[in-house]
């Protein structure tokens, strides 16, 4: 039975919820704040990435709208000069 104990105690278990490598010395309260600030960090990691996608996804539109923009002046230009192409030539 201690063998089975000492088995499961020594299996990596960094992605299960309530791991907190031991330390000597270390309490139950410090061990329960390390869980607490290490879940809230993950949390917090995965709210930047969200953030970081959003703001990329923001900045392609901003191109992608200034680019349109770019076109469209460009087309005008090109209508309008080719009218007055044509205006000399009628």
């Amino acid at each position: 039975m201690a063998d089975y104990t000492l088995d499961r105690i020594r299996e990596d278990r960094e992605d299960n919820c309530f791991f907190v490598e031991y330390r000597e010395g270390m309490s139950f309260e410090a061990a329960d704040e390390l869980q607490k600030l290490q879940y809230n960090n993950r949390h917090l990691e995965r709210g930047y990435k969200h953030t970081q996608t959003s703001l990329r996804i923001a900045a392609i539109g901003l191109v992608l709208t200034a680019g349109i923009s770019i076109l469209d002046l460009a087309f005008d230009f090109v209508i309008s000069f080719m009218s007055w192409v044509f205006s000399f030539i009628h």
